[in-house]
């Protein structure tokens, strides 16, 4: 396959589809041998140069770098989503990747995709800084995040108003509620139902 660090990528299949139509993609990467000995591969998600400006813009803000976008081994049937590419830059003991780092990854995933035959799409999730938790609420389906955010509302006063990221629409209650902590503060983790 030769070396995979600089080839000439392209990503010319519109991810932008609807539910009922994401289970015709197959979340390959495809490459395609090129008189002369190049290639060029194909793969879905964010080009890598879009990739990399974003990793690196929320770097400058203090955000990490989380490349997500593989489809779960254990799940294969479900479309990529959340899953991480690669360890290390999630999870409670995380470090940031630096700029050198984040313009070599996609490269990384790509050639995952290519030699070893992972599926999945490139896209970025950011992972927050010290002194900063995002609230997760999930209220959509059987999940019962609006609820309970609810309940603890009405059991210790209304949450102060902040930023509020979601990709459900304002009006929908699921997202993630930003708030600044102490910089030595641990939560617990998860915020269940009163009882």
């Amino acid at each position: 396959m030769g070396d995979i660090s600089d080839p000439a990528l392209r990503r010319n299949r519109d991810q932008r589809v609807s539910d009922e139509h994401a289970e015709q993609l197959s979340y390959e990467a495809i490459v395609e041998h090129h008189d002369g000995g190049g290639y060029t591969v194909e793969y879905e998600g964010l080009e890598v140069a879009d990739f990399v400006s974003r990793a690196l813009a929320n770097l400058e803000r203090g955000y990490g770098c989380v490349p997500i976008g593989r489809v779960d081994p254990n799940r294969p049937d479900l479309p990529p989503h959340k899953v991480a590419w690669c360890r290390g830059y999630h999870g409670y003991d995380a470090h940031d990747a630096d700029a050198t780092s984040i313009a070599e990854i996609p490269a990384g995933i790509i050639r995952r995709m290519v030699q070893r035959g992972e599926r999945g799409i490139l896209n970025l999730a950011a992972r927050l800084p010290k002194a900063m938790v995002g609230l997760d609420v999930d209220a959509y389906s059987a999940k019962a995040g609006g609820v309970t955010i609810a309940e603890h509302d009405q059991r210790l006063g209304r949450r102060q108003p902040t930023y509020f990221v979601t990709a459900r629409g304002l009006g929908s209650g699921s997202g993630i509620y930003l708030y600044r902590t102490p910089n030595d503060w641990t939560g617990v983790g998860t915020l269940g139902p009163v009882r």
